[in-house]
């Protein structure tokens, strides 16, 4: 007798439920994506966390006709794809019509919906999605009101497991964030136990929300790019950074989502741009076809397969680097007065002309529109860093060097390295390889040490860039400044050293003339105008 048997329906469309709406967050998300495709400019959620979980949603889009309202919680009921081709031209962010049948098995579900031309009208749902009696009228502005009221009471179990209700409300905050970043022109209000909570004000790009959604970030620390085919907020490196990777976010068509080629793009693209043991900010919105994303990979659609993933690598890397070679504002609170009308542009200021050496440390360098002082040694430590990534080499040694007091261990990983010795006794090798910059460096064995250190390539590559630069307090002639500044202006990284440490800090002359009051600016082939009027205040 066979133990095999299918399903009741019911059983399995309740199985269904459960994978889509599994917490709070997740109705959350699920509910706004609908909003968000039918057009919402503003969406309002309130959420009450008291004996009973319920939760509205409302919008301002296009509102469902009474006939749709009658079936809108029937499971796999939707307006958005209807066969099977359509699966690999989704255009929406939902498109299995599981969200309101979910929460129709997992709470009391009720709908108004109005379209712009027509009436109101009010739905309740059982447990089967099925409408309860007929619709009623109901008075409201155009757009949909979604409202669930005892969340998950129907599987106690569940309920039960729930975190803390300020856990819920984390959680459904950076959920939030995560779906307005990727549509910066929706207004968002979000009520907690009749209370406003937090909101978020339109802007054109995510640049404009990041400033929002991370308290004390000032928008001038954020650097933009806008491309047809990508929207990417970048915070500078020397200025902004986080000890978590949590806002490290790749978005495509409208979502955010966890796509490994992409996240590894934007981690080594900005690798070693920030200190040690912190990461970047950088949100990465992709317009993809949608020929070229299979969004079907899991229930809550946060990982996607992409087509030609190499080539938006390679895309992704580029905006990356034209996003960084923008000139850093300035940080200075006395000098913030130039925020308001500094123009940042992905143009490197040519003819940058060493002036002079501050301190034995600084270089005071003059360009087009104003001036820097680059600390010397960060400059350098940058321009050896990139140098070595990009063609890494030894070259053999007339003479082997006698390096003592090693491990076989860290022998064995200066190998890795791909610099050659050979055992000469006890903690004894000789080396016969160096990378060029070491060849002739006077602490060549105590950075060999150093080296055998490094967990990985980039921090060897970081260790022995700071130990070959020039160092701070050590004199320069202006020869000597000039090369050093071309060899950094050459760098894809200008901002920071491998470390993390920003390298310079720039002056432009807005700010210098707003700073001392002057109001005309000297600029090239042009006279100001008399002293008389200079001195006039």
């Amino acid at each position: 007798m066979s133990t095999l048997h299918p399903l009741p329906q019911e059983l399995q469309r309740a199985i269904a439920a459960g994978e889509t709406i599994d917490s709070l967050p997740a109705a959350v998300r699920e509910l706004a994506e609908n909003a968000i495709d039918a057009g919402a400019r503003r969406i309002d959620i309130d959420i009450e966390l008291t004996e009973d979980l319920s939760l509205r949603v409302r919008d301002d889009g296009t509102g469902m006709a009474p006939a749709d309202l009658a079936i809108a919680a029937q499971p796999h009921t939707t307006s958005k794809i209807a066969q099977l081709s359509d699966l690999q031209n989704v255009r929406t962010l939902g498109f299995r019509g599981a969200a309101l049948f979910g929460l129709a098995c997992l709470g009391d579900l009720s709908l108004c919906s109005r379209v712009a031309i027509a009436d109101g009208w009010q739905a309740h749902y059982d447990r089967q999605g099925n409408l309860q009696g007929e619709l009623r009228p109901q008075g409201m502005a155009p757009g949909t009101v979604v409202q669930v009221r005892n969340l998950f009471a129907a599987v106690p179990q569940r309920q039960a497991a729930l975190p803390s209700p300020a856990q819920q409300m984390r959680q459904v905050q950076q959920t939030i964030y995560r779906v307005a970043i990727a549509h910066p022109t929706i207004t968002w209000q979000v009520h907690w136990n009749r209370r406003l909570w937090f909101a978020l004000w339109p802007g054109q790009h995510p640049a404009d929300l990041l400033p929002q959604m991370l308290r004390g970030t000032p928008p001038e620390i954020l650097a933009r790019l806008h491309l047809p085919w990508l929207d990417l907020a970048l915070g500078w490196p020397d200025r902004l950074s986080r000890p978590r990777p949590d806002w490290l976010l790749v978005a495509i068509n409208g979502r955010v989502v966890y796509c490994p080629e992409l996240m590894e793009t934007l981690q080594q693209a900005l690798a070693k741009t920030v200190p040690r043991h912190r990461y970047p900010v950088c949100v990465a919105h992709l317009r993809v076809p949608p020929t070229a994303v299979d969004w079907n990979r899991r229930a809550a659609k946060d990982t996607v397969y992409l087509q030609d993933a190499t080539q938006w690598q390679q895309r992704l890397t580029g905006a990356i680097a034209q996003a960084l070679a923008s000139p850093t504002p300035t940080p200075s609170r006395l000098l913030r007065l130039a925020e308001e009308t500094a123009a940042y542009t992905a143009q490197t200021p040519a003819n940058v002309r060493a002036i002079a050496q501050v301190r034995n440390t600084y270089i005071l360098a003059e360009h087009p529109g104003g001036i820097w002082l680059v600390e010397q040694h960060v400059a350098d430590e940058r321009a050896i860093f990139e140098a070595l990534t990009a063609a890494w080499h030894t070259v053999s040694l007339d003479s082997p060097l006698v390096l003592e007091a090693l491990t076989t261990e860290a022998a064995m990983t200066l190998n890795q390295w791909g610099i050659d010795l050979e055992p000469f006794g006890e903690q004894t090798y000789l080396v016969r390889s160096l990378p060029q910059v070491l060849v002739n460096h006077p602490d060549r064995s105590d950075i060999l040490r150093e080296l055998s250190q490094a967990e990985d390539w980039p921090a060897m590559q970081a260790t022995l860039a700071c130990r070959c630069a020039v160092r701070n307090g050590m004199p320069l002639d202006l020869p000597a400044l000039q090369s050093l500044l071309d060899r950094w202006q050459s760098c894809r990284h200008r901002h920071t050293c491998p470390h993390g440490r920003p390298i310079a800090l720039n002056l432009e002359d807005a700010t210098l003339a707003r700073f001392f009051r002057r109001h005309w600016l000297v600029v090239a082939d042009k006279n100001p105008p008399a002293a008389s009027a200079e001195g006039s205040s």
